[in-house]
């Protein structure tokens, strides 16, 4: 039996993208995550746990899309929303945020495919662990890998994508 699903724009869908990363549970989880880390370290870190969190939104929606119209219109509202409120979410002006998460983007992606016993998590955590200039931590590690995978399996939108259906050439 065929159920009919609602429309939603891509912008609906990039929305609860951006709203997971500022939430409260967000911002709890981020807390926690710099409890133990060390003063000095803290504004690299918690900058380097957003994008990684920002990356692995743009993986899932890649990863669950792929390059198709629809994916790619969720992927450029998403990243629009990230560049209108780049200072509050991370900080810094959208001309710096736009070419770093895209960086990030390709790293991790790099690191994704690249082969490892331990699985894929482990390499996105060990870049991140590069990034956060601690490669030999495997704290930094743990914590890298940790967070990649919550995002990708705690994220709405498989759940958005068997309820929903994208609506076509939005912007």
């Amino acid at each position: 039996m065929d159920i009919e699903r609602k429309n939603v724009s891509p912008e609906v869908i990039a929305a609860a993208f951006v709203k997971s990363l500022t939430s409260k549970v967000g911002q709890d989880r981020l807390k926690k995550m710099l409890k133990y880390t060390p003063e000095e370290k803290k504004e690299k870190v918690a900058f380097e746990l957003k994008l990684l969190r920002a990356v692995a939104k743009l993986f899932i929606i890649y990863q669950k899309l792929g390059p198709t119209p629809e994916g790619n219109s969720i992927r450029d509202a998403f990243l629009a929303f990230l560049e209108q409120d780049s200072n509050s979410i991370f900080g810094v002006s959208s001309d710096v945020l736009l070419p770093t998460i895209r960086n990030r983007f390709k790293a991790y992606m790099g690191a994704w495919e690249t082969p490892h016993h331990l699985g894929p998590f482990w390499m996105i955590g060990k870049k991140y662990a590069e990034f956060v200039d601690s490669p030999l931590s495997f704290i930094a590690v743990y914590k890298g890998s940790i967070v990649f995978e919550a995002d990708l399996k705690f994220s709405p939108l498989e759940g958005i994508l068997k309820e929903f259906k994208i609506k076509r050439g939005a912007k």
